[in-house]
């Protein structure tokens, strides 16, 4: 008989599955404490630009460069 009909070929069960690992995210705490700046600098930004906007001033030069955030 071949081999890849043999009986208990048939018989065989994968395998359990691990429940998957929550993967960490931040492979270095530097790269977390980047991205957290980075989300600072943003946030500030987009307050400082609707500040900007609020004024005469900031509505002219927003007319003159248009900064997609």
């Amino acid at each position: 008989m071949p081999a890849f009909l043999d009986e208990n070929s048939f018989e065989t069960t994968p395998p359990p599955r691990e429940p998957p690992k929550q993967k960490d995210y931040w492979r270095s705490p530097q790269l977390k404490e980047m991205y957290d700046l980075a989300h600072k600098n943003v946030s500030y930004l987009k307050t400082a630009l609707s500040r900007r906007k609020q004024t005469h001033e900031g509505r002219r030069l927003e007319m003159a460069y248009e900064v997609p955030l």
